[in-house]
């Protein structure tokens, strides 16, 4: 009798426990869904339901603040963010200098090393620039139409009275606090590396709670990922590389889902994507889009798409953005002196890459 009710005892605290696993123990895919920075951010992470709410929230709130401080188009109460700067040099019509917080001194701070990193290919003040390109681009409603000649040498005249001008950006720090020096003539745009910056700052915020299973979308030219993906048996995670041929070829079709020229595969690693296929306008068949040389004040017409791969979405963003305006022969040096992991696409239809890895898969 005694060694029943002991048999007994067991499994009621069998049951017991296993009834009483802490949330925090259980795993389960949460959803990332947030509209900011002009784009949609969305994604998965496996995260237990019981903190998910704060950590989501915690997310939600990094992207605001990021959104607020690099904002270009608009500004937000209270906080001295780039459209603030800008908008007090052009009035001023002088030089200002601005007391920012820290988050937009480091991301500032970054931009400067890779305008210098890049030789000058990345640069963040020639906002004016890139603003009368895109005024030509958002004037026509659907991508890849024609536009007149005219429109362009207009575009062209126009830019080629605004200066590139030398050390436009410059920041300094006093007693704890943060400054950035604007010049006059130049306007900071900062929209070819905040996506991917304030992704990867969520990513490191996630591996920091120990969630280390995610798939992050920064607007789709970002794709981010962790590890232990449970849909594959190796936890790997994979994407693909668009044609953006194909996109081109098939712009009239409702809801085309374009082919890839290429999959990857792999672990804790992004893919960043600068391309032209989206937004952009013809003229004598050149392309014209938002991506600018600083070197020549106008979209070039090397790539159709340059994609980075590594391990740092912010990096990747700003140097998709420098090597879509390099020239073939700069691209080849500039990625084999820092060993980059590259692939463009091209517009004779095929792709080239560099520092290829086995993690790459080419579809014919």
């Amino acid at each position: 009798m005694k060694k029943i009710w002991m048999i007994l005892n067991l499994i009621f605290l069998s049951v017991l426990f296993s009834a009483c696993t802490p949330d925090e123990l259980i795993f389960s895919d949460q959803s990332i869904a947030i509209s900011s920075m002009g784009t949609f951010i969305s994604g998965t992470v496996s995260a237990p339901q019981s903190t998910w709410e704060s950590t989501y929230q915690e997310i939600k709130d990094m992207y605001e603040l990021y959104h607020k401080l690099t904002d270009n188009y608009g500004g937000h109460e209270g906080v001295k963010g780039i459209y603030y700067i800008n908008e007090l040099v052009k009035t001023t019509q002088a030089d200002q200098t601005v007391e920012i917080e820290k988050a937009l001194y480091d991301i500032l701070k970054l931009s400067l090393e890779l305008h210098v990193l890049t030789d000058g290919y990345f640069d963040i003040s020639i906002g004016r620039i890139v603003d009368v390109w895109k005024e030509l681009i958002d004037t026509y409603e659907f991508p890849g139409q024609e536009v007149p000649q005219e429109l362009i040498e207009h575009a062209q005249s126009v830019v080629e009275n605004i200066p590139v001008i030398e050390d436009a950006v410059t920041l300094s720090t006093e007693s704890g606090k943060y400054y950035v020096t604007l010049k006059y003539g130049a306007k900071i745009d900062l929209g070819a590396i905040a996506k991917g910056y304030v992704t990867q700052l969520v990513a490191d915020h996630l591996a920091s709670k120990g969630f280390n299973t995610y798939l992050i979308s920064g607007g789709g030219s970002s794709m981010l990922y962790g590890e232990g993906n449970p849909r594959t048996e190796d936890g790997s995670y994979r994407t693909g590389l668009i044609n953006p041929q194909d996109v081109i070829n098939n712009l009239d079709v409702l809801g085309y889902r374009p082919k890839n020229y290429g999959i990857y595969t792999s672990t804790n690693y992004n893919v960043t994507t600068s391309g032209s296929y989206n937004q952009f306008v013809v003229s004598d068949e050149l392309m014209y889009y938002h991506i600018v040389s600083p070197k020549t004040k106008a979209p070039a017409n090397y790539y159709l798409t340059v994609s980075v791969v590594g391990t740092d979405a912010g990096l990747n963003d700003a140097l998709s953005t420098a090597l879509f305006s390099m020239p073939p022969e700069v691209l080849n040096a500039f990625v084999e002196l820092h060993n980059l992991e590259v692939y463009t696409y091209l517009f004779n239809n095929s792709f080239e890459s560099y520092n290829q890895t086995s993690n790459f898969r080419a579809i014919s």
